[in-house]
């Protein structure tokens, strides 16, 4: 049940669509790939190897005469303990959640108890309880083992002093430098990592096994993945979580709709509209060539909307400006009335709730938008109608609400100011006002002297009544005569 009405303008890619009768606003975005889960990819690298590799090249130079080979090797023996130095990371300390108490040191993101326990089983793995020679699944190490046991068969078929010193030589040489390249690969992808940033050379082809075998491009995967890097003792783990892609669908985003300045609050506001299902994604990642999002645990009051089914929503006070770009080509006009031109066709005037594409530019009560795509980024989806039930209402403030809420305060000012003007001059009515608080004061100040002087004569009559003799005759002073 569509309860929108297309407006088709004269450009092909432009429209006018009318969600005013509508509780959401549904835009189509391109496609999804939505995961459940993660899974995981993971890479070690003892430095104690690297250390004892080194160890024996500076040994193994004191058999050399003190000639350029000598210096060559000590160069080399020298830059890679320089650069040892710096895997020799100092970071926080990290405790986990479970048994496993004191952990490892966090050297780039934030690992969980899981997390850690695959690094211990990695590292009984690894580690041996005769402290053998580790043996780490690359490529890279491969030919470095290979290198190593080339190194030891010329030591062990030397005679007396004497050794095969420019095969000796070549074959150190050319362990230093594959050395060099492990170690310095090691450190880039610890500095990408602190930037959540997967360096693709640390893997090898064991590694991305299982990244081939799904149908999506390795290079938006690890742009999509998580890294971190934890350090046990001398030994690096590189743990690189990645989206395990399920479904592939159409990406839906959800606009809320004013109706007399309230609103639904859609709190996760991207929807996955798949073939048999349409459910709620969070976390969402755009690389070069996908988006991935991660299905939501719970359903959410979008979804349920765009669904069809029974949906329970909170509304709260809308928070939505008149006209509001969401994107390239994209604008919503809510609750408002608005004179809209796209595309330079002709001008129409619309009241409501509108959702305006267009491919290159867009005029709106006067404002150019400008789509820089050159091209209709998104579309209008078609709105379903499900049974909402309105379970609450939340106050939520917002600064587009304060805005208007000043705004209207504003206006009301103004009225009383022209309800005032219309009933006559402002001037007029201070100068009755002054005269009238004016004769009020000297009133009262006549009064009160009025007062004060009927109060003294009525003070003089008792003192004169007071003085009267018994026969009605004031009493003089004097010595009566007999």
């Amino acid at each position: 049940f569509a309860l929108t009405l297309l407006v088709v303008l004269a450009a092909v890619n432009a429209r006018i669509t009318d969600f005013s009768h509508a509780n959401y606003i549904p835009v189509l975005d391109g496609e999804v790939l939505a995961f459940d889960q993660r899974s995981y990819l993971r890479h070690s690298s003892n430095i104690s190897e690297f250390i004892s590799m080194i160890d024996e090249t500076e040994k193994l130079s004191d058999s050399f005469p003190q000639s350029h080979m000598r210096k060559l090797l000590d160069v080399d023996t020298d830059h890679l303990r320089t650069l040892l130095s710096v895997l020799q990371v100092h970071r926080r300390f990290a405790r986990s959640l479970d048994f496993l108490g004191t952990a490892l040191k966090v050297v780039a993101g934030t690992p969980d108890a899981s997390d850690f326990l695959k690094v211990r089983v990695t590292e009984a793995q690894l580690v041996e309880s005769n402290s053998k020679q580790i043996i780490i699944n690359s490529e890279t190490q491969k030919q470095i083992n290979r290198l190593t046991d080339t190194i030891n068969k010329i030591i062990s078929s030397r005679k007396g002093d004497l050794v095969d010193t420019p095969h000796l030589f070549e074959t150190l040489l050319a362990r230093n430098r594959i050395l060099n390249t492990e170690i310095q690969n090691l450190i880039l992808t610890i500095t990408l990592a602190k930037a959540n940033i997967v360096n693709p050379t640390i893997l090898d082809h064991a590694d991305l096994k299982s990244l081939i075998e799904q149908d999506t491009p390795i290079v938006s995967l690890l742009e999509a993945s998580k890294i971190k890097v934890l350090q046990s003792e001398n030994i690096i783990h590189i743990l690189i979580a990645y989206p395990k892609v399920e479904f592939k669908c159409q990406k839906v985003s959800v606009y809320p709709v004013s109706h007399q300045q309230t609103i639904l609050r859609l709190d996760e506001d991207t929807l996955a509209e798949c073939e048999r299902d349409t459910f709620a994604v969070t976390g969402c990642t755009v690389t070069t060539h996908n988006t991935f999002c991660e299905r939501a645990r719970r359903e959410t009051c979008a979804s349920s909307l765009h669904a069809g089914n029974t949906a329970n929503c909170h509304t709260q006070p809308s928070h939505l400006n008149a006209i509001m770009p969401i994107d390239d080509g994209v604008v919503v006009i809510n609750e408002a009335t608005a004179r809209v031109r796209t595309d330079g066709g002709a001008e129409v005037t619309v009241s409501g709730t509108f959702l305006i594409t267009f491919e290159r530019s867009a005029a709106i009560n006067g404002t150019e938008f400008i789509n820089l795509r050159k091209a209709p980024s998104k579309q209008p989806g078609t709105v379903r109608s499900p049974l909402l039930n309105i379970i609450g209402h939340d106050p939520a403030l917002s600064i587009p609400l304060l805005h208007r809420m000043n705004i209207n305060n504003l206006q009301s000012m103004l009225d009383f100011k022209e309800e005032v003007i219309a009933a006559g001059s402002p001037k007029f009515w201070f100068a009755v006002g002054a005269v009238l608080n004016v004769g009020l004061i000297c009133s009262f100040i006549l009064f009160m002297a009025l007062r004060r002087k009927r109060a003294s004569l009525k003070m003089q009559k008792a003192l004169d009544n007071f003085n009267m003799t018994e026969d009605g005759h004031h009493s003089e002073g004097g010595v009566v005569k007999n």
